[in-house]
C-alpha cells in the first residue's frame, strides 16, 4: 500500500533527524500515556484519476493534538 509506506518514510526520516512524530511508539520517544502518533494532514488536494478534476479535502486539526502540545494552532 503506497500511503502505508509513504508514512512510514515520514516517521523514519523525521526520526532520523531528531524530530520523532510525538506518540510514535516504533520510532518515537517511548511515553508512558498510551496515544495514536500526532501525524495529521489539515489540507490536500490532487487530481482525480480519471477525470483530472481538481480535488482538495480539508480537515479541523484533532482536538487531542491541543491536549498533547498545549495549545491551539493558528489555522492559515
Amino acid at each position: 500500500m503506497k500511503v502505508a509506506d509513504d508514512l512510514n518514510q515520514i516517521r523514519v526520516h523525521l526520526a532520523a533527524i531528531g524530530h520523532p512524530v510525538v506518540g510514535d511508539r516504533r520510532y518515537g520517544q517511548e511515553r508512558k500515556v498510551r496515544m495514536r502518533p500526532a501525524l495529521h494532514t489539515k489540507s490536500t488536494s490532487f487530481a482525480h484519476p480519471f477525470s483530472g478534476e481538481p480535488l482538495r479535502f480539508d480537515t479541523k486539526v484533532p482536538g487531542y493534538f491541543i491536549a498533547l502540545i498545549g495549545f491551539p494552532l493558528q489555522s492559515s
